[in-house]
Order: C-alpha cells, then sequence, then structure tokens
C-alpha cells in the first residue's frame, strides 16, 4: 500500500509483474489468501525497502525470503498465543543456574513482537491461516 500510495497500482504492477486489480485487492486487504507465489513476490518487495526485516537464509535463486510470522506457530488466540511463550519461559527458569541472564529481556522482546504482530492484523479483515498439523 505504501508503493501504491507513492506510484500508483498500474506502474506498480506493471514493473512487479502482476495485473494491477490483483495489486489493488491485495493492497487494501480485499484478497483473504494470495497465492503463494504472490506471497513470496510482496514479501521479496516488502525486503527490498525494509532490508532490515527479517529474512531466512537466500535460497539458490538468490532472493532473499520473509521468515513466517511468529503468530503463526502458535494458536490464533492473542492470549493463548501469549500463555504458551510465558510457559516456555516459565518451564526454562525451573533451571536457574542453567538459564542465561537475557532470557527475560527475551521473553519481553517475543512478547512486544507476539503483539505487533496481533495489532497489524487488527486493522485488517480477519484472515487467519490454518494450522498445519
Amino acid at each position: 500500500m505504501e508503493q501504491a500510495k507513492l506510484r500508483t497500482y498500474r506502474p506498480l504492477a506493471k514493473e512487479w509483474g502482476v495485473v494491477p486489480e490483483t495489486l489493488r485487492k491485495f493492497a487494501e486487504g480485499i484478497t483473504k489468501d494470495p497465492h503463494k507465489r504472490q506471497q513470496e513476490l510482496y514479501g521479496s518487495k516488502f525486503l527490498e525497502l525494509h532490508p532490515s526485516g527479517y529474512v531466512q537464509e537466500k535460497p539458490v535463486d538468490g532472493h532473499a525470503r520473509a521468515l513466517p510470522q511468529l503468530k503463526m506457530m502458535l494458536p490464533a488466540d492473542r492470549e493463548k498465543a501469549r500463555e504458551i511463550v510465558d510457559l516456555v519461559f516459565e518451564l526454562a527458569a525451573r533451571h536457574p543456574d542453567e538459564l542465561p541472564d537475557e532470557a527475560v529481556r527475551i521473553q519481553e522482546w517475543l512478547g512486544k513482537l507476539l503483539n505487533a504482530e496481533f495489532d497489524a492484523e487488527a486493522g485488517q479483515p480477519q484472515q487467519r491461516r490454518r494450522r498445519k498439523e
């Protein structure tokens, strides 16, 4: 959406090799579940603009891939997801002599990250994924 506001959909879609209407529907939150190729395209374009974003190792083709969000590995409910994160650290704290001093800061950071991911979704139409078992 950020790029569409700066340049409009048509030239942006042409540059990215997609149909303008496809791009518009994604940017405006109409498309509930974009195709995997579209997700990869939008993710790679995001990373070009925000290179400090979270990326996995670059595969053979050399294009960065976005890491999945933390919330996608946890229950869809914010409170339940937070309970899981807290439980991990609660269990780790049972061995305080082996727990690194940074554990509390890591737990706080994960909590902030998780909240940010859920907050970002709050303004979008609900489109949670089905969890792969």
